[in-house]
């Protein structure tokens, strides 16, 4: 991944976060959460940074029990957990990219859209 499109994602992930923190998320600054913790997780599942996994279905169950709270309140709302377990995955998340192929990173993209279209629960 080239280093612009790093900085991009890392933007779109901390800029979406901190609406989350600061409660003014909404529906499209939360789909920027989802990325890097679908790709974390394939990611692990291709085995780089693959003993991260249990961080990367935290922070994938911290997407949930947010989108539950959202669902009961109509407001996207994390507790202390939830946000700790999303700064955890950003962080495997950007090691994951410095040392990505292009190819691994295709087919992770790819496994992700996959994921989406097919609605399996692997990812968030």
């Amino acid at each position: 991944m080239r280093e612009d499109e790093k900085i991009e994602v890392a933007i779109i992930f901390r800029r979406a976060f901190d609406a989350l923190i600061k409660g003014e998320c909404d529906g499209e600054l939360f789909s920027g959460l989802t990325l890097p913790v679908n790709m974390a997780i394939v990611l692990c599942e291709m085995n780089i940074g693959a003993e991260y996994m249990p961080d990367a279905i935290a922070a994938r169950d911290a997407l949930y029990a947010i989108t539950e709270t959202k669902n009961k309140t109509g407001r996207y709302v994390a507790r202390s957990k939830e946000i700790e377990a999303l700064r955890k995955i950003i962080a495997v998340h950007e090691a994951q990219i410095d040392i990505v192929s292009m190819a691994e990173l295709r087919a992770a993209v790819d496994d992700c859209r996959r994921r989406a279209g097919y609605g399996e629960r692997k990812t968030a």
